[in-house]
């Protein structure tokens, strides 16, 4: 049977090893929320350069057209 000492022992290294977990949860956190903001702001920039080099109508012309039926 375990001596309170132990049982102490064991809880402080629980409490440790979880502790390390969490460091670890949260640096994975941080490296998928970097590369979400990455990728939307790449995003955002193709976005811009298609639409400065756009020639056909614009996407609210699009959908007027469809929805009148105008094709």
């Amino acid at each position: 049977m375990d001596t309170i000492s132990d049982l102490e022992k064991r809880i402080n290294h629980i409490t440790k090893e979880i502790s390390e977990m969490r460091k670890v949860i949260l640096k994975f956190g941080e490296v998928d929320r970097r590369k979400t903001e990455e990728a939307w702001q790449d995003l955002m920039n193709a976005s811009d350069e298609i639409s400065t080099k756009w020639k056909g109508m614009s996407a609210l012309e699009e959908i007027q057209d469809q929805r009148e039926k105008n094709w």
